[in-house]
């Protein structure tokens, strides 16, 4: 009997909005052990037991794992490194025993109400969660908005500008031509029940009951 050992990784996959160095990084056990990224890099999480440091992947590569910071040490670093004196001497041990005295005592920091906002504005997103889409021949660009802010100007644009990369949807519709009406290709004349069967197993990006059925 063969055994193999299969290693299922999970399907947690972050976009980094921060280029990371393990080198230039003081707070890391190991150098080595870290996992260098730059900002807009895709990384599969492979564990996140450890609250500061989590082993993740670039998701397009089959290199090792390294480390790379918790959102809660990127977080904390950043509010540690504004009350250090001396932020480039900022090493783990001096880390830890920060985060050691500011868990024996607790700290209130009073704001004013009208400051809120200042304070949310501020916050940075330092992962952001996303999803492995499975490859398709044709990428379609969908333009979403209120009438009469400009789709079809833009979406005309894009066609203009590039031809053999861009193309407008050809619609489909189940009204048969008039008597002495030709075929201009601006539609593809379907059955209203193929039409309505294909609407089922959701084909169409979007449906007008009303428009030319």
């Amino acid at each position: 009997m063969l055994l193999f050992n299969v290693h299922i990784f999970p399907k947690l996959f972050l976009r980094a909005h921060f280029s990371y160095d393990p080198k230039n990084d003081n707070l890391i056990p190991c150098k080595e052990a870290g996992l260098k990224f730059s900002a807009g890099s895709v990384l599969q999480v492979l564990k996140q037991e450890d609250p500061y440091w989590w082993q993740a992947r670039h998701h397009n590569q089959d290199g090792r794992a390294g480390l790379i910071p918790s959102i809660v040490l990127q977080e904390r670093r950043k509010a540690f490194i504004q009350s250090a004196p001396n932020p480039e001497e900022l090493t783990y041990k001096m880390f830890a025993c920060g985060l050691a005295k500011r868990r024996k005592k607790k700290v209130t920091i009073p704001f004013c109400a009208r400051d809120a906002d200042n304070y949310d504005t501020k916050d940075i997103v330092l992962y952001e969660e996303v999803a492995m889409v499975s490859g398709f021949q044709r990428p379609v660009i969908c333009l979403i908005g209120a009438p009469g802010v400009g789709r079809r100007s833009l979406r005309n644009m894009l066609i203009r500008a590039n031809r053999e990369r861009y193309a407008s949807a050809i619609a489909h519709t189940s009204k048969e031509l008039d008597v002495g009406e030709e075929d201009d290709g601006e539609f593809i004349v379907e059955s209203k029940e193929k039409m309505e069967m294909d609407s089922l197993k959701n084909k169409y990006l979007e449906v007008n009951l009303n428009f030319r059925c």
